[in-house]
């Protein structure tokens, strides 16, 4: 028989080593829950995923830890303003969606995937620990806020040659900015309101020191106020800062172009002026 469940109803997915089949969702869940949790670390892999018997709504979160959402025919939907809370790993098709948040927590080192960003993403958080890294494999738009919050040393997001462009705030309250690409990666602000550029008090270096290629940060907001940066200082090493569009405010901030010395008088970094 049916269980009769209430309107708010969360569930987790839990199971470790017992190296029996993968797990399929029966009566226990209903058609919509508010919070769903995977979190299978089977000894051997290919059993940690759930699959879906039927159509599922998450209104808050849906939590990816061990093994991944396998929808197979069924449809996963993320209410509007739900949660994706990728720790580890991640669905096998794309949710549907109409506003979402994304945020990459947990100890594990990700990479991004097509099925994290899609049309409607309202933030993008990193709040991994342990000093591990996340890398961007493909150029992204975000269209609120970013924020950079990932403890430990080392820990960094790498942007691998790729464009990060966001319409909202951005904040780094810890962790780096790297580029693991030859290429030149991008930082891009391209709101259309102010935006703010939040750094730690001890102040950002972009790109960070063990850096393979060099990381642009263009100012492309319509706004009269442009992006304003706040809490300390900010370094661009090796790298420049493009104005296509907009101010770049810095207050009582020190913003620094710095090069190592080249030999030839011909620095590669500095500010270039499109407009």
């Amino acid at each position: 028989n049916l269980p009769s469940f209430g309107s708010d109803i969360n569930v987790k997915y839990i199971k470790a080593n017992d190296g029996t089949a993968k797990i399929t969702t029966d009566k226990e869940l209903p058609g919509a829950v508010k919070d769903l949790t995977i979190n299978n670390a089977d000894a051997n892999a290919a059993l940690d995923d759930v699959m879906l018997s039927a159509d599922l709504t998450v209104t808050g979160t849906l939590y990816l830890v061990v093994g991944e959402l396998d929808e197979g025919t069924k449809a996963l939907t993320l209410g509007a303003g739900a949660t994706l809370n990728r720790q580890g790993t991640a669905t096998t098709d794309q949710p549907t969606v109409s506003t979402y948040h994304l945020v990459y927590s947990g100890s594990f080192a990700l990479n991004t995937t097509a099925n994290d960003f899609l049309p409607g993403l309202l933030s993008f958080t990193i709040s991994t620990t342990g000093g591990v890294s996340t890398t961007l494999n493909a150029s992204q738009t975000i269209d609120g806020p970013f924020t950079l919050n990932a403890a430990g040393g080392g820990a960094k997001l790498n942007l691998n040659g790729n464009t990060l462009t966001v319409n909202g705030n951005v904040t780094v309250t810890a962790g780096l900015l790297t580029n693991g690409a030859s290429g030149t990666a991008k930082l891009k602000f391209a709101g259309a309101a102010a935006q703010e550029f939040a750094v730690p008090a001890a102040g950002l270096s972009i790109p960070e020191v063990a850096t393979k290629g060099p990381i642009e940060l263009e100012i492309n907001n319509s706004s009269a106020e442009g992006i304003t940066l706040t809490g300390g200082n900010l370094t661009m090493e090796n790298s420049i800062i493009r104005f296509v569009n907009g101010i770049l405010k810095t207050g009582d901030n020190i913003v620094t172009l710095w090069q190592a010395s080249s030999g030839t008088n011909q620095p590669v970094q500095g500010f270039v002026r499109e407009a």
